[in-house]
């Protein structure tokens, strides 16, 4: 190949490479406009509904049909794939335990710190749940979180405050979360992580948990 055309090849190789570098630059730049605002949250507790007895969220189950976000969302719930949900009340969760086919309501102290507020009705415009691409874009919307230092989002409604969704807590990071204690709805069981003695909540609750 002659020389000048060796040149030519490689300057357009350089600017498609330019140009790929501004369109990731361009990406990562319009997350930006979904979070309304940041919000501190060094330490709170929160309240998150499970059907499963367990001592400490794992985030290898993150995305699995335990999240808050089914109920009375239309099933949408491609939210639980960023982190761990949890509302600021346990009120909240008692009209919804049945759609999300849950009997245990967890008690749980966030550590989560920097939270980027985000109206849930963006949320889902910007994160379709029919598109095919929205689980990808998702986790490149969480890499960007965390690169900028946030431990988790809070949602808001801005059409509504009666959905769990209007006011929820999403931390990313197990490790910023601690179980306080665990109530059998159904039952009315309950026990504290101070009270178990060296035993795990599944011990404690049982072979009928």
């Amino acid at each position: 190949m002659p020389r000048q055309e060796v040149s030519s090849m490689k300057l357009l190789l350089e600017n498609w490479r330019e140009y790929l570098d501004e369109m990731v630059v361009d990406s990562s730049t319009s997350w930006g406009l979904i979070v309304k605002t940041d919000q501190m949250i060094p330490k709170m507790v929160g309240y998150h509904a499970s059907s499963a007895v367990f001592d400490q969220f794992d985030n290898s189950r993150l995305g699995s049909n335990t999240d808050m976000g089914k109920a009375g969302e239309g099933k949408y719930n491609l939210d639980s794939y960023l982190g761990h949900m949890f509302v600021p009340s346990a009120q909240q969760l008692t009209p919804h335990m049945k759609k999300l086919r849950s009997r245990y309501i967890y008690s749980v102290t966030l550590t989560p710190g920097k939270v980027a507020v985000i109206d849930v009705r963006q949320f889902k415009k910007w994160f379709a749940k029919d598109d095919p691409n929205a689980k990808a874009r998702l986790r490149q919307f969480g890499k960007w979180l965390k690169d900028k230092g946030y431990g988790g989002l809070r949602y808001t409604d801005s059409k509504s405050d009666t959905t769990l969704l209007s006011d929820t807590i999403q931390v990313f990071d197990s490790g910023d979360t601690n179980v306080r204690s665990i109530r059998n709805t159904e039952t009315d069981k309950r026990f504290r992580a101070k009270d178990l003695q060296g035993q795990s909540f599944a011990d404690a609750f049982g072979a009928n948990q």
